[in-house]
């Protein structure tokens, strides 16, 4: 009982903290700090992204962190969506490394993209293994991205862009399961019509993370003759 009342007291007595005049902030100052991506944080680490990463870069000769890069690009895309200039501008918001350049951060796309595909892979038998998958039924849908350019490539094309602008887009297909969490995307040319990237994007997904059968869920846009047969 004495214990018990001993540890009440201590919880309920005050904390004193000492402050001195001269310990003013400078004008121009940034303190600020974002504490709450630690929830974030937790689920990047029991994805083990972190893992992922730090083990494909060890055998290559890139200098940049692509761990520390990831974790800055993923916190500021879910807590403020902005360029990747932007996101790095901002990268001392977290608690964080952040000796890396603004050319480190472009440079390590590419790093990114030649390993999208296992990455995908590796946080989907995780999401299995940590959450569970329902893929009793999953939804897709396309959208597209512009870019702010009149050059067109064999990628970058006009076509039908969500926005009504006339420049040239690229068409991304995601597919999301029963809990409405991603299972992967695909990118198609800008003039790709949309229901002409279900049936590429279904085969591959069905093999590759081993959905078994499920039902999909999409717009009329989507169900035309051929994908429904």
């Amino acid at each position: 009982v004495d214990q018990l009342n001993e540890e009440k007291r201590a919880k309920q007595a005050p904390i004193n903290f000492t402050f001195y005049d001269s310990d003013r902030l400078c004008v121009g100052d940034s303190l600020r700090k974002n504490f709450g991506y630690a929830a974030l944080s937790k689920i990047y680490h029991e994805l083990e992204i972190d893992k992922f990463l730090i083990h494909r870069q060890r055998y290559t000769k890139e200098k940049y962190d692509a761990n520390t890069i990831m974790k800055m690009l993923v916190y500021s895309r879910i807590l403020a969506p902005a360029s990747k200039k932007a996101s790095f501008d901002n990268r001392e918001w977290f608690f964080e490394k952040s000796n890396y350049s603004l050319d480190d951060v472009y440079r390590c796309l590419d790093f990114f993209h030649k390993h999208k595909e296992s990455l995908q892979v590796w946080m989907n038998d995780r999401i299995k293994k940590n959450y569970g998958r329902d893929t009793s039924l999953i939804y897709y849908d396309v959208t597209n991205y512009y870019f702010e350019t009149d050059n067109q490539t064999d990628f970058l094309r006009k076509g039908v862009c969500k926005e009504h602008r006339p420049n040239p887009i690229v068409q991304m297909g995601l597919f999301m399961d029963n809990n409405a969490l991603p299972i992967t995307y695909e990118l198609f040319p800008g003039n790709t019509n949309d229901c002409l990237t279900y049936r590429p994007n279904f085969g591959r997904i069905k093999k590759q993370f081993d959905l078994g059968r499920v039902i999909t869920v999409a717009d009329k846009a989507m169900t035309t003759g051929d994908n429904i047969w």
